[in-house]
């Protein structure tokens, strides 16, 4: 029998806002909720991980290692977000780390259930895997933009050795 506050919550996300009625019924399930405390690590950049995960309420960083500059924050996740996508589109090892910010509760869809579920509904496999396209495309443009703020069109630093058209500088 499915649990009504769970099928509930999968009606508000935006991850699942507007699936058929039927989708959310088989989605909730499979579905369990977590909470995870602030501070925590979620997973790890390179590790194995079978759960894709929808943030309910809190916030998640993802972060990447950078060779000679450590972890690198890369963007960070809020209510009706995804993450974890590893888990059901690939072998399961994550591209990048997630810690929560804040104390966060999410849903979770274990990686081979759900893989399961779309191969034996098809049309639950199609509208979920939508979903996530849709929201993949979301991260792609977000990571773009950030990656255009930090390598934008940003005037080189000054150097107080190179004459500008007004002169040398004299700070």
């Amino acid at each position: 029998m499915v649990d009504e506050e769970l099928l509930s919550r999968l009606r508000g996300l935006q991850f699942t806002a507007g699936l058929p009625e039927h989708v959310l019924f088989e989605l909730a399930n499979i579905v369990s909720e977590e909470d995870v405390a602030g501070e925590t690590r979620i997973f790890r950049e390179g590790a194995p991980y079978s759960k894709l995960l929808v943030i309910i309420s809190g916030r998640v960083m993802l972060e990447m290692h950078v060779p000679s500059r450590g972890r690198v924050s890369m963007l960070s996740l809020g209510p009706g977000d995804m993450l974890g996508w590893s888990a059901v589109v690939s072998d399961g090892v994550m591209t990048a780390s997630a810690t929560a910010a804040a104390d966060t509760h999410l849903l979770a869809f274990d990686g081979q259930a759900l893989g399961e579920l779309c191969e034996r509904n098809h049309e639950v496999g199609y509208r979920f895997h939508q979903q996530m396209t849709a929201a993949l495309s979301r991260r792609l443009v977000a990571t773009r933009l950030q990656l255009l703020d930090l390598f934008g069109d940003d005037p080189d630093p000054i150097d107080p050795h190179v004459e500008s058209a007004s002169g040398p500088r004299n700070d």
